[in-house]
């Protein structure tokens, strides 16, 4: 996850808040039958939509960095 923080240069607040966000899932036993990296994917945004400051990063960001494509089709 600290990898992603450097690469969309998001603030070391909103890195450790997104930390918290999924040590929270990971205890609630959201991340069981989900993709690890995902969830992680979705602390972090949710932690920087939620940021004061703002959030200069779109989800398509995120998107770009776990390699997923929001053009597929769903069953």
């Amino acid at each position: 996850m600290s990898e992603w923080c450097q690469r969309l240069r998001v603030p070391q607040s909103v890195s450790d808040q997104g930390h918290q966000l999924y040590k929270l899932a990971s205890a609630a036993n959201f991340v069981q039958g989900r993709r690890i990296d995902q969830v992680a994917a979705v602390c972090l945004y949710s932690a920087h939509r939620r940021h004061p400051g703002g959030c200069n990063t779109m989800l398509i960001d995120y998107a770009d960095l776990l390699g997923v494509s929001f053009n597929q089709q769903f069953p």
